[in-house]
């Protein structure tokens, strides 16, 4: 049994594949390989004394609920960097999937405390599934965690199904079972990836995830059909036909659309905004090891990639779905606040 992916893909033209490639150029300059000021803001700076102090507690008012606290110290804790304006091209990524532009260049605020709360919670959940795996692969511990957590059928709660609340309600066909493994693995240390297989002018019938190590560690995960190839990725089944008959034995239309398969970086939407990059800057230099993972540029994550898989940077696109779920989420919050009733 499988189903159309019911996260839509709506790519741009190759015009937007040329953006991504020139904006990477342009943020190679701006964040790497150059002075203190092109770099995001880490540790303490002359004018952020007890930045530790700071991170500890913003960490603690995260794990307690309190966004209010959170989002005032971590104010705090970037205040002596100079932001750095959004690209276009994440603007246009902001505009075309509904959400006000200007949103890249707000302050903190519920969003990101969300998302600060769902990486600790991921992390937190990673490092536990790891533990108790007592040496096994971490990757198959993961993948076997998810397998048995997130069953597959379509979710009937209405929620907006973000990770967190995929695992909570522990439902969801491949393409949320994939992303769930996805925030697992990066919470873990690894790169990942969505991958859409995708044939010509048809939608795509299916949705798995590429995991990557870092000396090139490779593993092409299923959750949906239970398959874990280690050592393997998409180029690989691209490369090799027979081996995706293999693997999916009866289903054919996934065969034919894995040549097409499409490559999609898993991040949030507060991920593009300057305030989450320059905070999560700090808070890993701070915590180190027991960081959680949020707020990493997307473009650093193709950047890394395209060196840990030898393919191009262009062979790697920006994930529209979470913009429009951040929409949605953002819609039925106004809605509350309209109705009386405050909240998510």
């Amino acid at each position: 049994m499988g189903m159309k992916n019911n996260m839509p893909l709506r790519l741009g033209a190759a015009g937007a594949v040329a953006a991504v490639c020139a904006v990477l150029a342009v943020w190679s300059s701006r964040w790497s390989g150059g002075s203190a000021a092109n770099t995001p803001a880490t540790g303490d700076t002359p004018n952020a004394p007890n930045t530790a102090d700071l991170i500890g507690e913003w960490r603690a008012a995260v794990l307690a609920g309190e966004p209010i606290q959170a989002i005032s110290l971590a104010k705090r804790a970037i205040a002596p960097a100079k932001p750095k304006p959004p690209y276009q091209v994440e603007e246009a990524l902001c505009a075309d999937n509904g959400i006000n532009p200007a949103y890249l260049r707000a302050g903190f605020n519920k969003w990101d405390f969300q998302l600060w709360n769902d990486a600790l919670f991921f992390k937190k959940l990673s490092d536990d599934i790891i533990a108790k795996a007592k040496g096994r692969d971490p990757v198959e511990a993961l993948f076997d965690a998810v397998r048995a957590r997130v069953k597959p059928v379509e979710s009937s709660k209405g929620a907006v199904l973000w990770p967190r609340t995929i695992w909570s309600l522990g439902e969801g066909f491949c393409d949320r079972q994939a992303w769930v493994l996805c925030e697992l693995a990066w919470q873990a240390g690894f790169d990942t990836v969505v991958v859409y297989l995708k044939e010509p002018g048809k939608p795509s019938p299916h949705t798995v995830c590429e995991i990557w190590g870092p000396k090139g560690e490779k593993w092409l995960a299923d959750p949906f059909s239970g398959k874990l190839l280690k050592g393997r990725s998409m180029a690989d089944l691209a490369g090799n036909p027979d081996l995706a008959e293999e693997i999916w034995p009866e289903r054919k239309d996934w065969w034919n659309a894995v040549a097409g398969a499409v490559r999609l970086i898993p991040a949030y939407p507060q991920d593009f905004c300057w305030r989450n990059q320059a905070l999560s800057a700090i808070v890993t230099n701070v915590l180190g090891d027991d960081s959680p993972r949020f707020g990493t540029p997307p473009w650093k994550r193709i950047q890394l990639l395209s060196a840990l898989t030898g393919h191009p940077a262009s062979k790697f696109q920006l994930w529209p779905y979470p913009f429009r779920l951040l929409r949605a989420q953002m819609a039925r919050s106004a809605a509350k606040v309209r109705n009386g009733h405050p909240g998510k």
